[in-house]
């Protein structure tokens, strides 16, 4: 699947047999994920209302 801009929630709880997670939304405003450990990536998100990767 590819970028979801309109994307502003987002809420996994245990999800068997998930091994990673990308997530591509520039509006996200939150993440919730309960379960086992697994490699969650991260594109286009914002923080205060600037890209992540302007920030860093």
């Amino acid at each position: 699947m590819g970028p979801l801009p309109s994307l502003k929630f987002i809420e996994l709880s245990w999800c068997y047999n998930v091994e990673g997670l990308e997530v591509d939304a520039s509006n996200l405003e939150s993440s919730t994920y309960i379960g086992n450990d697994i490699l969650v990536a991260f594109q286009n998100i914002r923080y205060n209302g600037v890209l992540a990767e302007e920030v860093m």
